[in-house]
């Protein structure tokens, strides 16, 4: 196997990891959200982005992603909801 490395470009500010989730405005009376927002309602413990994530019943993971400290984080946090 060949390893690729890829240069690492810091994402835009906007981009920057957050504690909690924000939900998305609804822009019409069928229910549409605004571009480029997400509904989200679980706050995590860790500010992360780029992070993976599993649902499995009322257990969310979401694993590693870049965090305040790590561009790379190697940490798991669960969150039931």
């Amino acid at each position: 196997m060949v390893g690729l490395v890829i240069p690492h470009r810091r994402p835009p500010a906007s981009a920057d990891p957050e504690l909690q989730g924000t939900s998305g405005q609804i822009i019409n009376a069928t229910g549409d959200l605004a571009p480029n927002t997400w509904n989200a309602g679980l706050n995590l413990l860790t500010a992360r982005a780029f992070m993976g994530s599993s649902v499995q019943s009322a257990f969310a993971f979401f694993l590693g992603g870049q965090t305040p400290n790590n561009l790379a984080s190697d940490t798991t946090e669960l969150v039931v909801w």
